[in-house]
């Protein structure tokens, strides 16, 4: 089950993502989020034309499971 939507303001900030123990590094194709516990990877893709960054999002089926989706706003 995929469910998609059109977003038009930023899901994630920077200063949230450090205190989450995250590293962020913005560098053009290679730009990517880094967890500096595990040293797991996330990579970011930038699209030119919006000088924006997109981020893949994969939700566990057993956390929709038992909380139910909830839409914002």
């Amino acid at each position: 089950v995929t469910q998609v939507c059109d977003v038009h303001r930023p899901l994630l900030s920077v200063s949230k993502l450090n205190r989450m123990g995250k590293a962020v590094v913005f560098d053009g194709d290679s730009s990517r989020i880094i967890d500096k516990t595990t040293g797991a990877v996330e990579n970011l893709k930038y699209n030119d034309s919006t000088c924006s960054f997109e981020l893949d999002v994969w939700i566990p089926t057993n956390a929709l499971t038992k909380a139910g989706f909830v839409r914002q706003g």
